[in-house]
């Protein structure tokens, strides 16, 4: 809802759970293992793991000699 097109009587609760309805938010404090999984390992999209144990090191970029 755009602040332009609110009504001066509307109610502040109200349009703040019809906000909240169209754009839900994460909990900030949750668990570790909530978090979704990340692919790893390069092309090989079956492996994966928890996203709070991912390192990345180096450069992640293939080179092939021609």
């Amino acid at each position: 809802m755009d602040p332009e097109n609110v009504p001066d009587d509307a109610d502040p609760e109200v349009l703040k759970k019809q906000i909240e309805a169209k754009d839900p938010y994460e909990k900030r404090l949750k668990p570790i293992s909530g978090d979704r999984d990340v692919y790893v390992g390069g092309t090989g999209k079956n492996s994966k793991q928890s996203s709070w144990v991912i390192r990345l090191l180096g450069d992640s970029t293939d080179y092939f000699n021609p």
